[in-house]
Protein backbone atom coordinates (compact mmCIF):
# COMPACT_ATOMS: atom_id res chain seq x y z
CA UNK A 1 0.00 0.00 0.00
CA UNK A 2 2.85 2.38 0.81
CA UNK A 3 4.40 1.93 -2.63
CA UNK A 4 1.10 2.73 -4.34
CA UNK A 5 0.58 5.79 -2.13
CA UNK A 6 4.10 7.05 -2.85
CA UNK A 7 3.60 6.55 -6.59
CA UNK A 8 0.31 8.46 -6.49
CA UNK A 9 1.89 11.21 -4.36
CA UNK A 10 4.81 11.62 -6.76
CA UNK A 11 2.44 11.83 -9.73
CA UNK A 12 0.38 14.47 -7.94
CA UNK A 13 3.56 16.43 -7.12
CA UNK A 14 4.54 16.45 -10.79
CA UNK A 15 1.06 17.47 -11.92
CA UNK A 16 0.76 20.20 -9.27
CA UNK A 17 4.15 21.72 -9.98
CA UNK A 18 3.48 21.59 -13.72
CA UNK A 19 0.15 23.35 -13.22
CA UNK A 20 1.78 26.13 -11.21
CA UNK A 21 4.68 26.39 -13.70
CA UNK A 22 2.26 26.85 -16.57
CA UNK A 23 0.99 30.08 -14.99
CA UNK A 24 4.27 31.44 -13.68
CA UNK A 25 6.30 33.91 -15.71
CA UNK A 26 9.23 33.64 -15.01
CA UNK A 27 9.35 30.07 -13.81
CA UNK A 28 11.19 31.17 -10.64
CA UNK A 29 7.85 32.39 -9.32
CA UNK A 30 6.98 28.74 -8.75
CA UNK A 31 9.44 28.62 -5.87
CA UNK A 32 7.35 31.19 -4.01
CA UNK A 33 3.96 29.53 -4.51
CA UNK A 34 4.84 25.86 -3.99
CA UNK A 35 5.10 26.00 -0.17
CA UNK A 36 1.71 27.69 0.07
CA UNK A 37 -0.18 25.76 -2.58
CA UNK A 38 1.35 22.32 -2.13
CA UNK A 39 2.44 22.51 1.53
CA UNK A 40 -0.50 20.42 2.77
CA UNK A 41 0.36 17.84 0.15
CA UNK A 42 3.90 17.71 1.56
CA UNK A 43 2.62 17.14 5.11
CA UNK A 44 0.39 14.32 3.88
CA UNK A 45 3.26 12.79 1.91
CA UNK A 46 5.48 12.79 5.01
CA UNK A 47 2.67 11.00 6.86
CA UNK A 48 2.50 8.41 4.09
CA UNK A 49 6.25 7.82 4.36
CA UNK A 50 6.11 7.14 8.11
CA UNK A 51 2.74 5.37 8.48
CA UNK A 52 2.84 1.62 8.98
CA UNK A 53 -0.84 0.81 9.36
CA UNK A 54 -2.80 0.05 6.22
CA UNK A 55 -5.80 1.94 7.63
CA UNK A 56 -3.61 5.00 8.18
CA UNK A 57 -2.31 4.68 4.64
CA UNK A 58 -5.90 4.65 3.34
CA UNK A 59 -6.84 7.74 5.38
CA UNK A 60 -3.76 9.58 4.12
CA UNK A 61 -4.46 8.52 0.54
CA UNK A 62 -7.98 9.95 0.80
CA UNK A 63 -6.50 13.09 2.35
CA UNK A 64 -4.00 13.44 -0.47
CA UNK A 65 -6.58 12.89 -3.19
CA UNK A 66 -9.20 15.16 -1.61
CA UNK A 67 -6.69 18.00 -1.21
CA UNK A 68 -5.54 17.61 -4.79
CA UNK A 69 -9.12 17.73 -6.06
CA UNK A 70 -9.60 20.91 -4.01
CA UNK A 71 -6.36 22.36 -5.43
CA UNK A 72 -7.45 21.59 -9.01
CA UNK A 73 -10.89 23.10 -8.36
CA UNK A 74 -9.42 26.35 -7.01
CA UNK A 75 -6.79 26.45 -9.76
CA UNK A 76 -9.45 25.98 -12.46
CA UNK A 77 -11.66 28.67 -10.97
CA UNK A 78 -8.75 31.09 -10.66
CA UNK A 79 -6.99 30.59 -13.99
CA UNK A 80 -9.60 29.16 -16.39
CA UNK A 81 -13.08 30.31 -15.36
CA UNK A 82 -12.22 33.77 -14.01
CA UNK A 83 -8.74 34.72 -15.25
CA UNK A 84 -7.40 37.86 -13.65
CA UNK A 85 -4.00 39.39 -13.06
CA UNK A 86 -4.36 38.67 -9.34
CA UNK A 87 -5.52 35.05 -9.68
CA UNK A 88 -2.14 33.80 -8.53
CA UNK A 89 -2.80 35.30 -5.09
CA UNK A 90 -5.44 32.63 -4.58
CA UNK A 91 -2.66 30.03 -4.56
CA UNK A 92 -1.41 31.59 -1.33
CA UNK A 93 -4.65 30.71 0.43
CA UNK A 94 -5.64 27.38 -1.10
CA UNK A 95 -3.97 25.44 1.73
CA UNK A 96 -5.39 27.73 4.41
CA UNK A 97 -8.93 27.26 3.13
CA UNK A 98 -8.50 23.48 3.22
CA UNK A 99 -6.83 23.46 6.66
CA UNK A 100 -9.90 22.72 8.83
CA UNK A 101 -10.71 19.53 6.93
CA UNK A 102 -7.06 18.54 6.56
CA UNK A 103 -6.36 18.93 10.28
CA UNK A 104 -9.25 16.58 11.10
CA UNK A 105 -8.01 13.98 8.60
CA UNK A 106 -4.38 14.28 9.77
CA UNK A 107 -5.49 13.93 13.38
CA UNK A 108 -7.54 10.85 12.51
CA UNK A 109 -4.56 9.32 10.72
CA UNK A 110 -2.29 10.12 13.68
CA UNK A 111 -4.68 8.51 16.19
CA UNK A 112 -5.14 5.41 14.03
CA UNK A 113 -1.38 5.06 13.67
CA UNK A 114 -0.83 5.57 17.39
CA UNK A 115 -3.40 2.88 18.19
CA UNK A 116 -1.78 0.51 15.69
CA UNK A 117 1.71 1.04 17.11
CA UNK A 118 0.51 0.55 20.68
CA UNK A 119 -1.00 -2.81 19.65
CA UNK A 120 2.32 -3.80 18.10
CA UNK A 121 4.31 -2.80 21.18
CA UNK A 122 2.02 -4.88 23.47
CA UNK A 123 2.29 -7.97 21.29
Amino acid sequence: MRIVNNAIAICLWIIGITMICSQSHPVWGVLFFIPFALGPQAVTHVGILYAKSQTTQMVLLWTLLSYFVWFVFVYTKAFCDHPDTQSCLLLLFVGVYAAPVLVILWLAAFLIEKKHRSKLSRA
